[in-house]
C-alpha cells in the first residue's frame, strides 16, 4: 500500500527506431486506519486511537457532533477539548496516501467523565428520616447506566444507584448522628466518589 509504480511508454516507427518517451507514475492506495478507540476520558475531553493499518501517508479523525477535527495528522490518537461532561460522541478517522486518495472510515463512540459529587445537601430531617441530596453538575443524568449511588455509612442502608438525585433514607433512631457518602458513575460503570 502506498507504494509508487512507474511505468515507461515509448513509441517505435516500423523500423523499431524510438520516436519519443514519456513517465507516468501513480501510488497504490493507502491501507484504511484500524482498531480505532480511546485511550483517556476527563469531564471535557476525549483521547481517541487508532492503529496504522499498514503503509498511508498521514490521518484525519473528526466528530460530527460537535464540528471538529484533528487536521492531518501522522500521530496514531487526537484529545479532542471542550466537550461536555457524560456525553457520548462518535469518533470517525481515515488516512490518505502520497496522491491524496482517501480511505474508507472507521468509528468509535464513547463517553465524556461523569462530574464528582462536590458534596451532600441535607433537605428535611425528622425524628426518623433525614433527606438529602448530591452537590454538583450531574449532565445526563438519566442516559443508559448514569446513576447516583447515595449510602449510609452508619447502617449500611442505600436505594442503590438511581437516576434521581435525592433520597428521603427513613427507619431512622431518633437523636442518631449518621454519616453518608455519594458516588456518580457514567455509562460504562467508571465511578466519581465523594464520602463525607
Amino acid at each position: 500500500a502506498d507504494t509508487i509504480s512507474t511505468v515507461y511508454v515509448r513509441a517505435t516507427n516500423a523500423n523499431g527506431e524510438g520516436i519519443g518517451s514519456s513517465v507516468a507514475s501513480a501510488y497504490t492506495s493507502a491501507n484504511a486506519p484500524t482498531t480505532a478507540g480511546h485511550s483517556t476520558n476527563t469531564i471535557d475531553s476525549i483521547t481517541w486511537t487508532w492503529s496504522s493499518g499498514g503503509a498511508q501517508k498521514d490521518y484525519y479523525g473528526w466528530t460530527t457532533t460537535p464540528v471538529d477535527n484533528s487536521g492531518w495528522t501522522l500521530n496514531t490518537s487526537w484529545q479532542q477539548l471542550s466537550l461536555a461532561a457524560n456525553t457520548l460522541y462518535q469518533f470517525f478517522v481515515k488516512a490518505r496516501n502520497t496522491d491524496l486518495d482517501e480511505t474508507s472510515s472507521i468509528n468509535s463512540s464513547n463517553y465524556t467523565s461523569q462530574n464528582t459529587p462536590t458534596g451532600i445537601s441535607f433537605g428535611t430531617i425528622a425524628t426518623d428520616s433525614i433527606a438529602l441530596s448530591a452537590s454538583g453538575t450531574f449532565t445526563n443524568l438519566t442516559s443508559g447506566s448514569t446513576g447516583l449511588y447515595f449510602s449510609n455509612v452508619t447502617n449500611a442502608s442505600t436505594p442503590g444507584w438511581t437516576q434521581t438525585n435525592s433520597w428521603t433514607n427513613s427507619s431512622l433512631s431518633p437523636n442518631v448522628q449518621y454519616s453518608y457518602k455519594v458516588k456518580a458513575r457514567k455509562p460504562g460503570l467508571k465511578i466519581f466518589r465523594l464520602t463525607l
